[in-house]
């Protein structure tokens, strides 16, 4: 009765109990981490309504800059962060609000009143009123 199975080594044997432990191993460790690392893809983003600004404050002459704080958590950091944005009121109920963020590397966009358009002070990129781009290296509006 000579058979494949009579072949096997105590070497053969030792080598496949290996990969075999070495592969639950990889599984144990992996498909924790890899939930992990995946997990910010598939986690919806919340959004919430921050309030801004009463109605009858805003103007309707034109862009104002309002300033805001919301309160951002990290982990278990808390930070209560200051933002601006500016809101154009418009006849009715209409209004535009615009990040005063700029597209190209998030500097922080100024208002010229002069011109009537938004000027990035780190790399010249020039924005209308609607927030389309005029000028520079930014190439979203």
């Amino acid at each position: 009765m000579n058979s494949m199975n009579e072949d096997i080594t105590r070497r053969n044997f030792l080598w496949k109990a290996l990969i075999g432990l070495g592969g639950m191993l990889v599984a144990f460790i992996g498909i924790p981490v890899g939930g992990f690392v995946l997990s910010p893809v598939f986690r919806k983003k919340e959004q919430r309504w921050v309030p801004v600004a009463w109605e009858e404050d805003l103007k309707l002459d034109g862009p104002q800059e309002i300033r805001y704080s919301i309160i951002k958590q990290d982990a278990w950091l808390k930070v209560n962060a200051k933002k601006s944005a500016y809101i154009i009121r418009k006849e009715g109920n209409d209004y535009v609000v615009l990040s005063s963020v700029c597209t190209h590397l998030g500097c922080s966009v100024h208002l010229n009143p002069q011109k009537n358009e938004f000027s990035c002070p780190c790399h010249g990129g020039k924005f209308d009123i609607s927030g389309k781009v005029l000028g520079g290296p930014p190439s979203k509006p």
